[in-house]
């Protein structure tokens, strides 16, 4: 953004510009009603992306996404850097188009490279209890579902829960994220948080027989 403007003031503005898609899409469901395609728009956010990283997970996919951006970023700068030289004078050439299609190829290849790691991640569960690791067994199980006929995973979580309650709530989304990452598209899974007497809690007791209980805690 620096590059565009001598304006110190309207560079950060840019620059915050800039950022902003990267940072709300992930409340892309405000937006979007489609819960499929409002998920999808989310993955692509920061907020996502560092999703792993604070559970204790070094993934491909993560990573490549932040090299990736910073890859475009740093080209984009350079080709910006040396612009007196290709945009042209009064005799000059200009070559913006060229560099154009030239960061619009860069970009594709860039998103290539994130979908390729999403579909065929690498992960190390970092953490020293290995929190989000899956056992052996579960790991063969998901090995030999078959694509054709894909494991459905619904989960109802609260948004809030008593303290007792925290770290279980936090295994249990850490597990479903290692479940799906590991699945591909052999396993779903559809996490619902909910509030008490919403639609969705309606429909978890209705369908599943899920229902509130009021617990004993210490504050």
């Amino acid at each position: 953004a620096s590059f565009l403007t001598s304006n110190l003031t309207v560079g950060f503005i840019l620059g915050a510009l800039f950022n902003a898609p990267l940072a709300f899409l992930s409340s892309a469901d405000v937006i979007v009603k489609n819960p499929s395609l409002a998920a999808a728009i989310k993955r692509w956010s920061v907020a996502a992306q560092f999703h792993d990283f604070q559970r204790g997970v070094l993934s491909l996919s993560s990573i490549s996404y932040f090299v990736m951006i910073t890859v475009v970023m740093l080209y984009l700068s350079v080709v910006l850097i040396g612009r007196r030289h290709w945009l042209g004078g009064r005799d000059g050439r200009s070559m913006l188009g060229h560099y154009i299609i030239r960061t619009l190829a860069l970009v594709g290849v860039a998103v290539g490279v994130s979908l390729l790691f999403s579909s065929h991640d690498g992960r190390a569960d970092v953490t020293s209890e290995n929190l989000s690791s899956l056992s052996p067994e579960t790991r063969k199980l998901i090995q030999g579902l078959d694509t054709k006929y894909p494991v459905t995973i619904e989960a109802y979580v609260s948004p809030e829960v008593p303290p007792e309650y925290v770290q279980a709530r936090l295994d249990l989304l850490s597990v479903l994220d290692e479940l799906k990452s590991l699945g591909g598209g052999k396993v779903r899974v559809i996490p619902h948080i909910i509030e008490n007497f919403s639609e969705e809690a309606v429909l978890a007791e209705e369908k599943y027989g899920i229902k509130p209980h009021r617990v004993m805690t210490k504050t």
